[in-house]
């Protein structure tokens, strides 16, 4: 895949000494293995809630990954391409992200239809200290204004298969499953993301 350029974020409003503007982003369909596709735009703080937009709550993970010529490997293309009507600064390039939110946009991606979302470590460029402290002190009520949190635990395994599905069933109290249970419950309970201070705040 070629990249031309890596993303070049436009400053975001900020009107007596506050924030106004966020940015939000259009996770464009495709299949699993394909190259992920964004559309990135800037929306009023005050209007955001009108779109229905989910904010994302996850661990950043481990720093970007390289291969042994030292190209980052996880790298998300950022489409000028018309969005809705919100999407009036559009921005065009790539966006280096970590390998666990790289894996998270691959599980949310839809195959039909785009889904739009906010999440810091796009909608926030991280290489301008204002614009992060700006963005940071206003994300409770990024967070609240949101149709929904989604939280990313990472990809399932056996204990996160099991603990969940005999939640939904109900049949964890069942005395030849219970012991099974606890073990696998105190495994899934030592996922990073619950370990987060932010948790609170965004859920």
């Amino acid at each position: 895949m070629a990249l031309e350029r890596k993303c070049a974020y436009t400053s975001l409003k900020v009107e007596d000494g506050a924030p106004t503007h966020i940015r939000l982003f259009n996770l464009l369909p495709g299949g699993f293995e394909d190259p992920i596709e964004i559309v990135l735009g800037t929306f009023s703080l005050r209007q955001a809630h009108e779109y229905g937009y989910e904010a994302l709550s996850y661990v950043w993970g481990k720093q970007r990954a390289k291969d042994a010529g030292g190209v980052v490997i996880y790298t998300i293309v950022i489409k000028n391409v018309p969005g809705p009507g919100c999407f009036s600064q559009p921005i065009n390039g790539y966006l280096e992200v970590t390998e666990n939110l790289y894996v998270a946009l691959r599980h949310l991606r839809r195959t039909a239809d785009a889904r739009t979302l906010w999440v810091d470590a796009i909608c926030i460029n991280q290489d301008d200290i204002p614009e992060k402290n700006f963005q940071v002190s206003i994300m409770g009520e990024i967070y609240s204004k949101a149709s929904r949190t989604v939280v990313w635990l990472g990809p399932s395994d056996q204990s996160s298969e099991f603990v969940l599905g005999n939640l939904i069933a109900n049949s964890y109290q069942d005395n030849s499953i219970f012991p099974f249970f606890i073990y696998h419950l105190m495994v899934f309970l030592q996922r990073p993301w619950f370990s987060r201070m932010w948790v609170v705040q965004e859920v």
